[in-house]
Formats: structure tokens, sequence, C-alpha cells
């Protein structure tokens, strides 16, 4: 998109607006299509040690939450700088945490998912012990503070 104005000078100033989004692109190291229990694709991506789960509908992550003790679900977008920042340190934290399930949602391609957990900003993470929600942080996290939040709500 370009943007136009007129300057008192009588010069013009041009402005150029520029945001790439890659559809389909992935900021983890591997990723493979799992088939779940409904007939969905689920994409579950690998960490060598941790398994980062991307999820785009509502009942796998219902499904998740109720099934598994410990989750972490990061609600982000490929177009935030602090989302990109995070992904990296969602790495290693699933290779350190392998008892903790740490979900991805794009908020774009699963707006109706972000809309019932009242995500307003990004990025979002929820907390959820035994399927209850035990903390909802907005914004972006140093690594030593979301293991401080790890280890308080899950007591690892």
């Amino acid at each position: 998109m370009k943007y136009m104005s007129k300057i008192r000078s009588g010069k013009f100033f041009v402005m150029v607006f520029a945001i790439s989004v890659v559809p389909g692109c992935s900021w983890f190291s591997s990723a493979e299509k799992a088939d779940d229990s409904n007939g969905t694709k689920t994409e579950v991506i690998e960490t060598h040690n941790g398994t980062i789960i991307d999820v785009t509908s509502k009942s796998d992550f219902d499904g998740y939450i109720k099934t598994k003790k410990n989750v972490v679900a990061d609600f982000s977008a490929t177009w935030c700088p602090p989302c990109r920042r995070m992904h990296p340190i969602n790495e290693e934290l699933a290779k350190e945490y392998a008892d903790v399930t740490f979900l991805v949602i794009n908020i774009d391609q699963a707006r109706d998912l972000a809309s019932s957990q009242e995500v307003q900003g990004v990025p979002t993470f929820l907390f959820f012990n035994d399927g209850r929600l035990v903390e909802r942080n907005v914004g972006a996290m140093d690594k030593e503070t979301y293991k401080g939040k790890l280890k308080k709500h899950f007591g690892l």
C-alpha cells in the first residue's frame, strides 16, 4: 500500500508499507500432519525432546485442555514480532518440560478459537492445570519469567 501526502514546501513524501505473510510458514524445526480421532489433520511440531502442537480448531483445543494435565496455549500471529521472538523460547521449553503440552494457535487461522478464549492481543499465553485456566499472560516474556510461571502453576 502506498501513501502520499503533500508537504508545505510542495514536495511529496512517499511512505511504503509492506507486510509479508507466507501461508503455511512454520517457525519450528520440523512438522508432520497427524490424524486425530475426528479425522481432521493436526500439525505436530517435533522439537527433538518436546512437542508443540499447532491447533486450528476449537474441538481439538478443548480436547487437549480436557485430557492433558499441564497445558500452555500460545495464541500468536505470523505478522507479530513479539510472537516470532517467543517461538524459539517455546521450542526450548518444550524440550525441557516434557510434562507440559505446548499448543500454538495462529489467530488468523483460528479466529473462532481465539474469540472463544477472549484473546484480545498477541501473544497471549493461557496456562491450564487439570483443565482449569490458572493464568492469562498477554505479551512476550523472557525465558526465565516463562519458566517461573511453569514452575508456579505446574510444580515443575
